[in-house]
């Protein structure tokens, strides 16, 4: 398998010279059992005047909600609450884990 590179590929649905994470856009929609919490992976893009913000958050499902792990987080917190994983690379893991490779998708 080649070099894993995070990388950003042109996307003119959201704007002529924006670029956007490949692997948010890969997990985008996938579901993931994340620290015992079943949910799934949102890509979400907020576009401003001179400005494009993208953020990849693990947001529970109704049964990832119900887990021991989630509910001594919601106690802890007062609310519920989903997963940043924007910053950091623990999301490239797990793009590769479920099945993401460069030679599949450059």
């Amino acid at each position: 398998m080649g070099e894993l590179v995070v990388m950003t590929v042109f996307n003119s649905r959201l704007h002529e010279s924006y670029a956007t994470n490949e692997l948010f856009t890969f997990l985008d929609g996938k579901t993931y059992t994340l620290d015992g919490i079943h949910g799934t992976f949102r890509h979400d893009v907020w576009v401003g005047r001179d400005r494009v913000s993208e953020y990849l958050r693990h947001v529970p499902s109704a049964q990832g909600k119900r887990s021991k792990a989630y509910q001594d987080v919601k106690r802890q917190l007062g609310d519920d609450w989903s997963t940043d994983l924007t910053n950091g690379l623990r999301y490239v893991d797990i793009a590769i884990e479920l099945g993401y490779s460069t030679e599949n998708n450059v």
